[in-house]
């Protein structure tokens, strides 16, 4: 009789064990679930929320996971090298993201400005103006001539974004659907 009652208890205790462990086990794996939802979110073009350090990550993952056909690319260059490189006034844009290819031959970059309303046209256009600069600058290498001349300047909301890849249609894509 005792040890039918020991073994009752025991049942009772292990269930009681088990089922707080359950318990606890979905209250960590729901926290764990907001926690990754939370950090993976990159933000919205639509809504001018991209988060501009994430998306330079999510760049990379593609690369390195072969999903975009390119050179790996330097670190995100400071936002005041905008000027200097692209021709782009600091007064035109809010923030910035540039990734170029570690060698220049590779000829390879993604550009993303999130401009202040009114200033995408005039970004664009200095873009445009680097494009036909780098053109010029490879007129002796049909390959990397090729693939600047293939660049893509698009216009996306108060986002202006320069891509110059193998793979830009990919990039484009996804940038843009970026919600």
């Amino acid at each position: 009789m005792k040890l039918a009652q020991d073994r009752k208890r025991i049942v009772k205790r292990v269930a009681w064990v088990k089922g707080k462990r359950y318990k606890v086990g979905v209250i960590v794996f729901i926290v764990m679930l907001c926690m990754g939802c939370h950090n993976g979110a990159l933000g919205s073009i639509q809504e001018e929320t991209l988060d501009l350090p994430k998306l330079s990550l999510r760049i990379d993952d593609k690369i390195a996971d072969g999903e975009w056909h390119m050179e790996v690319l330097q670190e995100p260059l400071e936002a005041s090298m905008a000027e200097m490189i692209y021709g782009v006034d600091a007064h035109f844009y809010q923030e910035v993201l540039i990734r170029r290819s570690l060698i220049d031959l590779a000829c390879e970059e993604i550009v993303l400005f999130h401009a202040y309303s009114g200033r995408q046209t005039e970004i664009a256009t200095r873009l445009r103006e680097y494009q036909k600069e780098r053109m010029t600058q490879y007129e002796n290498l049909p390959l990397q001539y090729a693939q600047v001349e293939e660049a893509q300047v698009v216009e996306i909301g108060n986002y202006v974004l320069l891509v110059c890849s193998k793979d830009y249609a990919n990039v484009v894509q996804y940038i843009s659907s970026l919600e």
